[in-house]
C-alpha cells in the first residue's frame, strides 16, 4: 500500500479534478465506498456506526460513507460538527442526498456538550472520524480540539 503525504494527496487530488476533469464528486464517492468496504470488511460484526463530519469536504466524505452503510442495512448516527458554518459544494450536495434518504443525521451546535456526543460514539460498533483532512493547517480549538481528544479515548474502532 502506497501512502502518501498530505501534500502529495491534495496534488493526486487536484490531477484528477482539473488534469482529467474527474468531478470532484466522484472522488467522494470512491473514497466513502473505499471505507465502507474497509469496514465491512474489518468489523464484519458491526452493526451501528457513528460519523462525525467536519465543514469541509472530509465531512462530505464522511456523509457519503453514513449513506453508503445505511443502504447495506448499518444503523448510523451522522453528527455535522460545522462550527457554525453552513456546508457548501460536495459536502452540502451529501447533506442534502442523506437528508434525503431520511438518515439520522444531527447538527451539533458549538456550545453543545460533546459528552452526549461521545456517549453515542461509546455506544457504536464502529466510529469514522471525518472532520478534517488534508486542508486543515491549524491547531484544533474548542469543540472540534474537546471532540478529537474525547474520541480518542473512546473504546471502538
Amino acid at each position: 500500500m502506497r501512502i502518501l503525504s498530505a501534500e502529495a494527496m491534495q496534488k493526486v487530488d487536484r490531477e484528477a479534478i482539473e488534469g482529467l476533469g474527474m468531478p470532484s464528486l466522484v472522488l467522494m464517492e470512491n473514497a466513502a465506498l473505499g471505507l465502507v468496504e474497509a469496514i465491512a470488511s474489518e468489523y464484519s460484526l458491526a452493526d451501528s456506526v457513528t460519523i462525525f463530519c467536519g465543514p469541509g469536504n472530509n465531512g462530505g466524505d464522511g456523509l457519503a460513507v453514513g449513506r453508503h452503510l445505511a443502504v447495506r442495512g448499518y444503523g448510523v448516527t451522522v453528527f455535522v460538527v460545522a462550527g457554525g458554518r453552513e456546508l457548501k459544494g460536495d459536502a452540502a450536495v451529501q447533506l442534502e442526498i442523506c437528508r434525503g434518504m431520511d438518515l439520522d443525521v444531527r447538527d451539533v451546535e458549538a456550545e453543545e456538550s460533546v459528552a452526549g456526543l461521545l456517549e453515542t460514539a461509546a455506544n457504536s460498533d464502529v466510529v469514522v472520524d471525518a472532520l478534517f483532512g488534508t486542508g486543515l493547517t491549524r491547531a484544533l480549538e474548542g469543540i472540534f480540539a474537546e471532540l478529537v481528544t474525547g474520541l480518542n479515548e473512546v473504546a471502538v474502532p
